[in-house]
């Protein structure tokens, strides 16, 4: 049989490429415009940011710190804003920040409440139950004021956090304030002294000091009482009693 040959049409893709380049052009001509506008328009750009939570930080100076001023929302970034936040106010427990189109900033803050209102060298600043010093921002309920002598004695880091600030004091020595302080004569101030501890001066003539363990305290105070009754019945007036340690109390004599 003679030979039959079979010829298969030849296909171009020429045009079909063609043209899809030209679409993938278009695309990429249209995102682009997408981005310039985005990147560019007024509808876009980052308002004052919304805040809740916060008792005595203005929204306004929050919004100041994050300095997003004309910044557009897409080029914010939440854990940036959050640790601008945190680093800016160490009064902050936590800080969340969210974004939502076209332009919303939400804030959403923690405040430290302060526990001591610590007084040294002439100013004062407040301090929480974790030992976290602060600025003072108006009123708060329920502080102890403590006259502190000369500088705390330096506290170790309480949270693995890198963003906590370090203790000012330890949490130890703000949970013995809250514990001694409803103890102290009428009239008499908590004082602080890094060799003693916490302590008062009693309106009858003498310091007291109980050192800085909260552990402890009631029976420091049973044993300052003892102490008390016993320079009573001497008849003797002491300068200082101190019941640091509980297992040897000692008072001393005026120069």
């Amino acid at each position: 049989m003679p030979g039959i040959e079979i010829s298969m049409p030849t296909i171009s893709f020429s045009g079909t490429g063609a043209k899809w380049r030209f679409v993938s052009f278009g695309v990429s001509l249209l995102l682009g415009a997408g981005l310039y506008l985005a990147g560019t328009s007024p509808a876009f750009r980052a308002a004052p940011p919304q805040v809740i939570g916060n008792q005595r930080i203005p929204a306004e100076e929050l919004g100041a710190v994050l300095g997003v001023g004309n910044a557009q929302i897409f080029t914010l970034v939440p854990s940036d804003l959050e640790r601008r936040l945190r680093l800016n106010f160490p009064e902050l427990l936590a800080a969340r920040v969210t974004l939502a189109l076209p332009n919303a900033i939400h804030i959403e803050i923690e405040e430290r409440t302060p526990a001591v209102a610590w007084y040294q060298d002439g100013g004062y600043t407040w301090i929480d139950e974790n030992g976290i010093a602060f600025r003072p921002r108006g009123a708060a309920e329920d502080v102890v004021a403590v006259q502190a002598l000369n500088a705390p004695q330096p506290a170790s880091a309480t949270s693995s956090d890198p963003l906590t600030p370090l203790p000012y004091v330890s949490p130890d020595l703000i949970a013995a304030v809250r514990e001694l302080a409803p103890h102290a004569p009428a009239g008499s101030s908590i004082i602080y002294d890094a060799r003693y501890g916490l302590g008062w001066a009693d309106s009858r003539g003498w310091q007291a000091f109980f050192g800085e363990q909260a552990r402890d305290m009631p029976l420091r105070l049973r044993v300052y009482e003892s102490m008390v009754e016993m320079v009573g019945e001497k008849g003797v007036r002491p300068a200082f009693i101190s019941v640091q340690y509980p297992s040897a109390p000692y008072y001393r004599m005026s120069q």
